[in-house]
């Protein structure tokens, strides 16, 4: 039987994280896209993406590009924050409940708030796969996912290379605990 992947991307999230730790990067749904087909070895059957498109509007050709269906998410305070993320928990229980045949469920972002979602995702029976930039994802969120990639690793099929970040990686890349060598 055929994976059956649904996608949920949070686009206010992701694009905020890639302007914040990338030079002059846009955020590059194919690359998205072909990464949670690659980790789920299947068929993606559902594409959505979340935001207030009134915002974004410069990204229409992205979405229609990918046949990925635009969430309108509109501003539900004056400090522009949208009511997203319980639209997109919302969607993903609805998905997974009338239609048994998804087998796999891709979040984009790097929020921690998902990770009760993700959590139950798993407790349905269907694999998770996550995408968010390193920098700006929840250590809990990430570990929660049967499958996590950092956007910052992601590579195009054409060959295309890593967005260029915007402040260099530090150059230890993990703790040394005492006693211990690295390797």
């Amino acid at each position: 039987m055929e994976n059956r992947v649904a996608v949920f991307i949070d686009f206010e999230n992701i694009k905020r994280a890639v302007d914040d730790y990338f030079v002059n990067e846009r955020v590059n749904l194919k690359r998205i896209l072909e990464e949670i087909g690659r980790a789920a070895e299947g068929r993606i059957v559902v594409k959505r993406a979340y935001a207030d498109w009134g915002v974004f509007k410069d990204y229409r050709s992205d979405l229609l590009d990918n046949a990925t269906e635009p969430v309108q998410a509109f501003a539900l305070n004056y400090k522009g924050k949208n009511g997203a993320d319980i639209r997109i928990a919302i969607d993903v229980m609805e998905v997974v409940l009338r239609q048994p045949e998804i087998t796999h469920v891709a979040l984009v972002s790097g929020d921690s708030d998902f990770t009760p979602l993700v959590m139950k995702m798993r407790e349905f029976g269907r694999f998770v796969v996550g995408v968010g930039v390193r920098s700006n994802t929840s250590n809990y969120l990430a570990k929660s996912c049967d499958h996590f990639s950092y956007y910052d690793d992601l590579r195009g099929d054409d060959g295309e290379s890593t967005p260029e970040r915007a402040f260099p990686q530090p150059r230890w890349t993990r703790w040394r605990l005492p006693g211990r060598h690295a390797g």
